[in-house]
């Protein structure tokens, strides 16, 4: 995965910030690892993805504990209109190796804030629909149990969500690079063979 140890960046095009900042620093960089991350697909996406259904359709949330309905009524308050909460949290519903993953710790929480209005904008401006949320937070010791994971993954950092669009992964990818350009955040975009990954970090990095 082209995940570097970097921070997270807002948009100046996002009215709600995590922390009340900030400028931008557009240097987009080409890795040239398309082809084999393309091969790889969902293996190298953390492998932590194949096969995990989302929540069921009709199902209403309930919370494993107060916790996590806490940061469902946080994540509600964001008031986003194409990125479903319930798949937000049942994204962290996961198990691997014996390792269950958790939402993120509540000083982590802001973070997530400026990835989910890149995702919502980037939907609506696309005019498609984000049909699975995949994996968004990944607590340390549930992301090393996912092969092909970077160590110091964004996921790590609740700074990075994978989704599924109703368009093409290589066409989303393509409009997200268009939106980035124009300013709307800085960070990594990842086209893989069903979904992209989307990250904001502090460079621009493709792969």
């Amino acid at each position: 995965m082209a995940e570097t140890d970097t921070h997270q960046n807002l948009s100046p095009l996002i009215t709600e910030s995590a922390d009340g900042s900030s400028s931008l620093l557009p240097a987009t960089q080409q890795f040239g690892r398309r082809g084999f991350l393309n091969k790889a697909g969902l293996a190298l996406a953390g492998g932590c993805l194949a096969g995990l259904p989302g929540l069921a359709e009709g199902a209403s949330f309930a919370p494993s504990n107060p916790f996590e309905g806490e940061y469902h009524r946080f994540l509600q308050r964001l008031r986003l209109r194409r990125i479903s909460v319930d798949e937000i949290i049942s994204a962290h519903h996961r198990q691997r190796g014996g390792v269950s993953n958790t939402v993120p710790p509540k000083s982590m929480w802001r973070d997530i804030v400026p990835v989910l209005k890149v995702a919502d904008r980037a939907a609506r401006e696309m005019r498609c629909e984000i049909t699975g949320v995949l994996s968004v937070y990944r607590s340390p010791a549930y992301n090393a149990r996912c092969p092909g994971a970077a160590r110091n993954s964004m996921h790590t950092r609740n700074i990075a969500i994978d989704l599924r669009f109703s368009i093409p992964p290589s066409r989303a990818a393509a409009e997200l690079r268009r939106l980035r350009n124009r300013g709307l955040f800085t960070g990594g975009i990842g086209r893989y063979g069903s979904f992209v990954h989307i990250d904001t970090r502090r460079q621009n990095v493709d792969w």
